[in-house]
């Protein structure tokens, strides 16, 4: 993984409200938002990793999710984020990224929250970039807040509504996973209600910092 400077990401007004923590010196971004929070978001992707069991080395990009969920039964979740690309041939570049789709179950929140993405080793090199890291995905959640764990996944031939990870893998050896996401507790900031889900949608990159 390599080591770029701090990346700091401010509202409209220039207030601080969320940094990614990496080695060396700080870069700033603005936002077109009116997101204002007293405690900004802190996303240590190393801290992640540990919480999750996966080596800091695997780490191949970092980022902070502004979403919306409401899901009872049925519903849909929508949102903005950032995220930043360690290794491929998007290594780095800082993407502004929106999301939308929906999802079954019990859980409604809004809130930040700091994730990590990793390179699946069976997918082809032509998918390790940011290109690819956008389109549909499917994942799960469960918890809420600072006890939330997310997890969600994409696959090379784009397909929508996968019910686990690498379906079509499995089923006939086609379309393996190619970035996997996860967020967990500790790295959130905001109000949020809590439950599980399961859900699917499409993100899509919006611009080039």
């Amino acid at each position: 993984m390599e080591e770029p400077d701090d990346i700091i990401f401010t509202n409209s007004c220039g207030d601080e409200i969320g940094r990614i923590i990496l080695p060396g010196d700080d870069i700033t971004h603005q936002i077109k938002t009116d997101y204002v929070t007293n405690d900004p978001l802190k996303v240590d992707p190393i801290k992640i990793a540990r919480q999750l069991g996966i080596d800091s080395e695997d780490i191949d990009a970092v980022g902070i999710d502004l979403g919306y969920t409401g899901v009872l039964g049925g519903g849909m979740h929508f949102g903005e984020g950032i995220i930043h690309f360690l290794d491929g041939d998007s290594e780095g570049e800082t993407y502004l990224f929106g999301y939308r789709g929906g999802g079954v179950g019990l859980d409604a929140g809004v809130g930040m929250s700091g994730f990590i993405s990793n390179f699946d080793d069976n997918s082809k090199e032509r998918f390790f970039n940011a290109e690819n890291w956008e389109g549909n995905y499917a994942g799960y959640s469960i918890g809420g807040g600072k006890e939330n764990i997310n997890y969600s996944w994409g696959n090379e031939d784009n397909i929508k509504g996968q019910l686990w990870t690498g379906q079509q893998y499995t089923l006939r050896k086609s379309s393996p996973p190619t970035w996997h996401t996860w967020t967990v507790g500790g790295a959130f900031s905001g109000e949020a209600r809590g439950g599980a889900s399961v859900y699917w949608g499409e993100s899509f990159l919006q611009n080039k910092f």
